[in-house]
């Protein structure tokens, strides 16, 4: 089982409870309200996808994560996601190492489906018996 996450960095949670609904339980999420509990989230799942919320706020911090991302983990993936306003900025986001970027709650189908098709790329890790037994087992997690 791979260890790949979503991890949504933003400040209200508006972001992530749409996501939930477009992901149908396709992979985990992690919700995060800094870059820096992020990033540290990310040290744990380094395959993971981040959905990093854009503000006037965190702007250089978030082109500064973007950049770092490839190689501090080369597997991870970064999805920006802003408001209309930020529109006109979608790619020097990409430019700057942002797969996807998202102004409208409406296109979070196609995050959902780019969160899929990165998880099933990964590589699965073998599980060991102990998780092959809970994996079984009729209540799941």
């Amino acid at each position: 089982m791979s260890t790949a996450l979503l991890i949504i960095c933003e400040r209200t949670g508006t972001w992530a409870a749409a996501l939930r609904r477009a992901l149908a339980d396709r992979v985990k999420l992690r919700e995060t309200r800094s870059l820096e509990a992020c990033e540290s989230e990310l040290s744990t799942a380094p395959q993971s996808i981040l959905a990093l919320e854009l503000n006037a706020t965190n702007v250089e911090r978030v082109l500064d994560l973007l950049a770092r991302l490839a190689w501090q983990a080369p597997q991870a993936r970064a999805i920006v996601l802003a408001d209309r306003r930020w529109r006109a900025y979608e790619w020097l986001l990409r430019e700057a190492g942002a797969v996807h970027v998202v102004t409208s709650r409406r296109d979070l189908g196609s995050v959902a489906d780019l969160v899929a098709a990165h998880v099933a790329r990964l590589p699965v890790r073998p599980a060991s018996v102990t998780q092959r037994i809970w994996d079984a087992l009729p209540w799941g997690d």
